[in-house]
């Protein structure tokens, strides 16, 4: 499935997609597959699936922090939301983290890749490596 995914979304290129294009994407893929066009269309929502649960998943992912919110957390959230938000601090002072997250903000990439190994000790040690609080401005007089 990890293949299925990346391919979904690195046939677009390195342009930001309209989820149309990432739909039109999933459907030049099945056609271009030798699929028999007359039989089940399963591959072609399969690769559909993809893009919906992705897209899906960034913009209902922030739903379950909201205090207004009493549906179930599920297993793991905390965690998740933990390293979510050392991510999204790191994207401040680390370029690489900072353009995997705009990359998948922008559904160039999955959001999986946020969660590779590499990206993660990045956003985890980021924190080292911050810059120092910007001090007050100078008094022009």
């Amino acid at each position: 499935m990890a293949s299925l995914k990346a391919q979904t979304f690195l046939r677009i290129g390195s342009t930001e997609p309209p989820p149309a294009a990432l739909h039109a994407s999933c459907l030049s893929m099945f056609l271009h597959s030798g699929q028999d066009l007359d039989s089940s269309a399963r591959q072609f929502f399969d690769l559909q699936q993809v893009v919906v649960d992705a897209a899906w998943g960034i913009s209902t992912g922030g739903d379950l922090a909201r205090p207004s919110v009493t549906a179930p957390r599920p297993r793991g959230y905390r965690v998740t939301s933990w390293l979510s938000q050392q991510i999204i601090d790191a994207t401040v002072t680390d370029p690489q983290v900072c353009r995997v997250f705009d990359e998948v903000t922008h559904m160039v990439r999955h959001p999986d890749e946020l969660a590779a190994p590499a990206v993660l000790r990045r956003a985890l040690t980021a924190r080292r490596h911050r810059r120092p609080a910007p001090t007050a401005p100078l008094d022009p007089n």
